[in-house]
């Protein structure tokens, strides 16, 4: 049997942390990358990826319960909140007025 030199094992160690550090940077690198095209495709209102693919993987029974809760939530962005939904206990807070505007509701309080 030969014996491996010292020098070797520790050059194999450096050259192995090296690669791992760079391979550590360009997954983080690729996470930030895809984070950033989510956020930028949300203003678009494109669907992520993954989104897409659990769609895919959907069953036409769960399709057309995805669509009628997709739906709702239209519904839901289209009108204001109640007052009840809005409701907070707040003390030395009443609220004077509470006016639904378009998807928002305001409300005025009395301090």
């Amino acid at each position: 049997m030969t014996d491996i030199p010292e020098e070797a094992t520790l050059d194999w160690r450096r050259i192995a942390c090296g690669r791992y550090e760079q391979i550590a940077e360009q997954i983080k690198r690729d996470k930030e990358e895809n984070a950033r095209k989510r956020k930028e495709g949300r203003s678009r209102g494109e669907l992520t990826q993954s989104l897409k693919d659990h769609l895919r993987n959907c069953n036409p029974q769960q399709l057309q319960n995805a669509i009628a809760l997709c739906r709702e939530f239209l519904k839901d962005h289209s009108v204001a909140p109640s007052p009840y939904e809005c409701h907070r206990n707040f003390r030395g807070i009443t609220v004077l007025v509470s006016v639904a505007v378009g998807n928002k509701r305001a409300r005025l309080p009395k301090v």
